[in-house]
């Protein structure tokens, strides 16, 4: 049986920062971060059925084994992946990140604004549960506490990662027991930034289906992002970051305070400057 299996799950809602952490722990000597950051082996729609020694092949020898899925938190639309991982590798330990809610649900819309899967307004689209309940964090924490104890489990702030990389980046490596203090150049860089999003036009659009995503798709994983977005410029527009409105803040401050509140009381953390 080749292969490794992971002994670190990083996950988080969808925006929170799955991939610039996987990104900047690939950096570090003593973590070996599978190459496909998304493998999505515990949920049981994408590759369950693949088996473990396919799941096995995505990892080499290292201290750290990890991969990242912004979807193993999606717990209303991908049941069952908590369990699934316990049983698979019941001692990894997991990162689990997470953003102020209104901000984790604005960036959402213009990805998937951006991507076209949303063509709705901001304040027609954002009530759909799909929005609210990727920044129910307290609700996706607790289906990840019902197989594995609260010491396996960090809790990383995507806004601390963000402002003080070097502070929280210690702490991780930390919970890993690996070197805290090594740092690499890397580690300065932004991944996916929101406000460089942009929507194709029609013709960007015809682009993509004529197979030109398909040929971008088959660089290395570094450069595709960078290559996808310099192709599709001519073929794009930006997009707007949308204004929430005093009616739409409310309607979400009454669907995820009692989250929130949960998790501060859980995790006695206070998560200053989130927006509720």
């Amino acid at each position: 049986m080749s292969g490794h299996l992971p002994n670190l799950l990083v996950v988080g809602g969808q925006k929170c920062g799955t991939s610039s952490l996987h990104f900047y722990l690939r950096k570090h000597p003593d973590v070996f971060m599978s190459r496909l950051k998304e493998p999505e082996y515990f949920i049981e729609e994408r590759n369950w059925s693949r088996g473990l020694d396919w799941y096995r092949r995505h990892f080499e020898s290292a201290r750290v084994r990890g991969e990242a899925s912004a979807n193993y938190t999606a717990c209303h639309r991908f049941p069952g992946v908590p369990a699934r991982a316990h049983a698979t590798v019941p001692d990894a330990r997991i990162i689990f990140l997470m953003r102020d809610p209104f901000a984790r649900i604005i960036s959402h819309w213009v990805h998937n604004f951006a991507a076209g899967f949303e063509d709705r307004p901001f304040a027609e689209a954002v009530r759909h549960e799909t929005y609210v309940e990727r920044s129910s964090y307290w609700m996706q924490l607790q289906a990840f506490l019902e197989h594995f104890s609260a010491e396996q489990i960090l809790i990383v702030q995507s806004e601390r990662l963000r402002s003080e990389r070097e502070a929280s980046l210690r702490e991780i490596f930390r919970f890993l027991d690996v070197d805290p203090d090594f740092w690499h150049p890397s580690f300065r860089l932004l991944r996916h930034v929101s406000s460089i999003k942009r929507r194709r036009t029609r013709l960007g659009k015809r682009l993509a289906d004529a197979g030109v995503l398909e040929m971008v798709d088959a660089l290395p994983q570094p450069f595709r992002w960078q290559f996808k977005y310099v192709v599709f410029l001519p073929f794009s527009r930006p997009i707007a970051r949308p204004e929430m409105d005093a009616e739409t803040r409310s309607w979400l401050t009454e669907n995820l305070a009692e989250d929130v509140a949960r998790l501060r009381d859980f995790t006695g953390m206070d998560f200053a400057g989130w927006s509720l």
